[in-house]
């Protein structure tokens, strides 16, 4: 299966799509926002810092942050990225579960 059927699968399936408009939920508290973004990563296609994106996890490149002191699904210590506010202008990895559009 190519890359792009992939891609058309996950849409077809009800998930979200690479360049898709979405916002980050505190996965500590899920009805409150804390960052929007676009989808730019899919799990079992792309990677994060070098590695897979884990299942059911999507990349979502930050443009606005409503709560920066919310803690990252995926903290990146090396790269000083522990909270959202550390990552706004760049890329973090967010569970499927704590997304919406």
């Amino acid at each position: 299966m190519s890359l792009d059927m992939l891609r058309v699968a996950d849409v077809w399936l009800g998930q979200f799509a690479i360049g898709q408009a979405v916002q980050l939920l505190n996965f500590k508290s899920p009805r409150q926002i804390v960052a929007s973004g676009t989808v730019s990563g899919v799990w079992g296609v792309d990677k994060f810092h070098f590695k897979p994106i884990p299942h059911s996890f999507y990349k979502v490149d930050v443009t606005e942050v409503q709560v920066g002191d919310a803690p990252l699904m995926h903290p990146h210590p090396e790269g000083d990225q522990l909270v959202v506010a550390d990552v706004i202008g760049g890329s973090v990895l967010w569970s499927q579960k704590h997304l919406k559009v």
